[in-house]
């Protein structure tokens, strides 16, 4: 496979995966082993960016119009990933590309998001429910735990409305997103002038799968039909076993 295909290919599942409850990181992880792709720190902030962007787009009446309530909520939601990140950062980051748990972690996700079948959502953001949501965030940190799953699951468990519990867990992912973008920009130096264009290329199929895959969800949500992500998930527990005793 070409270099501008395997960047394509990897910004279309980044933007699919980040939003979609599947793990963006977990696919990510399973491609590179897959085609035998080197970790590429640069491509992954750009992409991330990109997904940052459709967050943006998509609920930019929603950031307008942010009241100081909203905004307080989600810097204390963002507290439980940022001391989970810098207690637990250096076993995140050898672990992050090991694929011999990512099994668990795509079952466990698979339980949480299912379980939202069972609940119907009608309250409004509280204390409880914005901390609960920080906590489900910081488990996000390891690959196979989607975040997006994760967010939106424990917010309708909480028995959030199903608007409040999207649009929070979208919001709050461009926190998050906006933070891990800057933490790994300073490792970067430079980049090869052969990979410009490919890394271009990346960010737009990011971008574009990324608005496509925030609405889609967002209609799932809307549908009660959350829970079947549960159903993927649990097969990319079972594919993720075959890939890690067959390559």
């Amino acid at each position: 496979m070409g270099m501008h295909l395997e960047f394509i290919l990897l910004g279309l599942v980044q933007g699919i995966s980040e939003f979609f409850p599947i793990s963006s990181s977990g696919h990510l992880v399973l491609i590179q082993r897959v085609f035998g792709l080197s970790e590429m720190l640069i491509f992954d902030i750009v992409v991330h960016f990109a997904s940052l962007v459709a967050i943006v787009y998509v609920f930019r009446k929603s950031f307008l119009s942010l009241s100081v309530r909203r905004f307080s909520f989600l810097i204390i939601a963002c507290v439980p990933t940022g001391i989970s990140y810098f207690i637990f950062s250096r076993y995140i980051g050898s672990h992050f590309n090991d694929i011999n748990y990512l099994w668990l972690f795509f079952f466990i996700s698979g339980i949480v998001i299912y379980s939202t079948k069972f609940v119907r959502p009608q309250k409004n953001l509280s204390l409880f429910s914005v901390i609960a949501i920080g906590i489900a965030q910081a488990v996000a940190l390891f690959p196979g735990v989607s975040r997006s799953g994760m967010t939106i699951s424990v917010g309708l468990l909480s028995k959030l409305s199903k608007k409040d519990a999207v649009e929070f867990s979208f919001m709050l992912g461009s926190i998050a997103i906006l933070g891990a973008t800057l933490l790994k920009s300073k490792e970067i130096v430079s980049i090869d002038s052969f990979l410009v264009v490919p890394t271009i290329m990346g960010f737009f199929a990011s971008l574009f799968s990324s608005i496509i895959a925030l609405k889609i969800i967002i209609r799932f949500v809307e549908k009660s039909k959350f829970h079947l992500f549960g159903y993927y998930c649990w097969f990319m527990a079972l594919v993720s076993l075959s890939i890690k005793f067959w390559l």
